[in-house]
């Protein structure tokens, strides 16, 4: 069996110092929201009953077997990634990452397991030390290495994520795993009271069972949009950069396949809101998923990267393909505030998947939301911001009657309008200054757990 050695990322808080301009910075970001879309438009393809990934974490990820690559599997995943008009999109990355990472509540992780035993282009590696701020640390280990990545995952994200890569991902012919960790911990910019929070009912999409969830209360003041198929909430969040939004609509189908259309602009969403008066309610949400990445890359046209005709020959001398692409991914959302986690894989070898591969199911590890328990918030490793869960009991009462005591409008307000999530609904975390999508989902299923992909 094999040893490996570990370059692993440690999170770099530092000012930009990127030689690239800000409009590069900002086209990379519109990039990420495209591939976003792209993600959707496969979600929809599918139907998929349930979705929650981080369209960024993804990305970085792609990104590093795009930095690998070379000729037709380049230029596929190019095209896939939104990159093909930006120069040098991977030394534009190390701005990026280098601007999110010096932010006081959001964390990029990067890191790439390789085994000495195939040749690895000093380039290739010192590429990805550069441009995916990963500096190095030489680290030998024995055959248990899903073990040790798992465990290292496990500790960074505070014991929240794990499972991120199985045994048999791992083999004699892999080459490398490279994984991305993005982490975003923060309070609301004003919390939800916990005397405020009431019992209600949360309506199931597919067969409409009703069952029981807890709903977070607050009457004031919000930014909002009505499409008319759909209106958009904005949460500030207290670092005023990020922000999360919230997408209902009475025609959840018509939703998904509207933002889903080629035509339609996804950062639209976010655009020119107005303060309206609103009497809110919001579950309290703690979903774990794991995600098979390669449904979405198959729908991008790179499903050849899976077999032995791939071209990774920035990487190695050797041919070799991608076996697993594969994210983690955690939402935790209470009355102070939300915890967001994703961890990202693609593993490269000699001999992976060499027949035509089969369409991935997606599968959630576990997928719980508005607990019937409060909702525990975990601290992310290097985030300074507090987010205390709430410990005292909910009253019980219908989210649509019980006034909150808390958030009294000014006198004068006319009546507020209400926004009740007592049924699916769609959720972004968003980059207010890019306009960039860090995280999405779709909220319409709770109460269930499944097995790992």
């Amino acid at each position: 069996m094999f040893s490996l050695r570990c370059i692993a990322a440690v999170a770099v808080f530092c000012c930009l110092c990127g030689c690239y301009g800000q409009s590069d910075v900002e086209e990379l970001a519109r990039a990420v929201t495209r591939f976003s879309k792209k993600q959707i438009q496969s979600w929809v393809q599918k139907d998929n009953w349930y979705y929650s990934l981080s369209p960024l974490s993804s990305h970085i990820t792609i990104s590093f077997l795009h930095y690998a690559s070379v000729g037709d599997t380049r230029q596929r995943l190019g095209h896939a990634l939104e990159v093909e008009t930006i120069t040098d999109p991977h030394e534009i990355y190390h701005d990026l990452l280098q601007e999110l990472n010096s932010s006081s509540c959001l964390s990029v992780f990067n890191s790439m397991w390789t085994n000495p035993s195939f040749y690895m282009y000093p380039m290739f590696l010192n590429g990805m030390l550069s441009y995916f701020s990963a500096p190095s640390m030489n680290f030998i280990m024995g055959v248990d290495t899903q073990h040790w990545i798992d465990q290292w995952l496990y500790r960074l994200t505070n014991h929240t994520l794990e499972h991120l890569i199985r045994e048999r991902d791992i083999t004699l012919s892999t080459n490398q795993a490279s994984v991305n960790v993005l982490m975003l911990n923060t309070t609301w910019s004003t919390p939800f009271l916990p005397e405020d929070t009431v019992e209600g009912n949360f309506t199931v999409e597919k067969n409409y069972i009703v069952v029981p969830a807890y709903f977070m209360r607050r009457l004031g003041f919000f930014q909002t949009k009505d499409l008319g198929f759909a209106k958009v909430v904005r949460f500030p969040l207290k670092n005023p950069r990020f922000s999360f939004y919230i997408v209902t609509s009475a025609d959840m189908p018509k939703l998904e396949h509207t933002i889903a259309r080629e035509d339609f602009d996804l950062s639209s969403l976010f655009d020119n809101m107005t303060t309206s008066y609103v009497d809110l309610s919001l579950p309290r949400l703690n979903i774990t998923v794991s995600v098979d990445l390669q449904d979405d890359l198959d729908y991008m046209n790179c499903s050849s990267i899976y077999r032995g005709n791939a071209q990774f020959f920035r990487m190695t001398d050797v041919g070799v393909w991608v076996g697993k692409t594969i994210t983690v991914y955690s939402i935790t959302v209470d009355e102070s505030g939300l915890v967001v986690m994703s961890a990202s894989s693609a593993i490269t070898g000699y001999g992976m998947n060499d027949a035509e591969p089969t369409p991935a199911t997606n599968t959630p590890e576990s997928n719980t939301q508005a607990t019937n328990t409060p909702a525990s918030n975990t601290t992310a490793t290097n985030t300074p911001e507090s987010n205390t869960p709430a410990t005292n009991t909910p009253a019980t009462n219908n989210p649509a009657t019980n006034n909150p005591a808390t958030n009294t409008p000014v006198a004068g307000s006319t009546t507020p309008t209400t926004y009740t999530t007592d049924s699916p609904f769609l959720y972004f975390v968003a980059d207010d200054k890019y306009k960039m999508i860090l995280f999405q989902g779709k909220v319409r299923k709770v109460h269930e757990h499944y097995p790992f992909v």
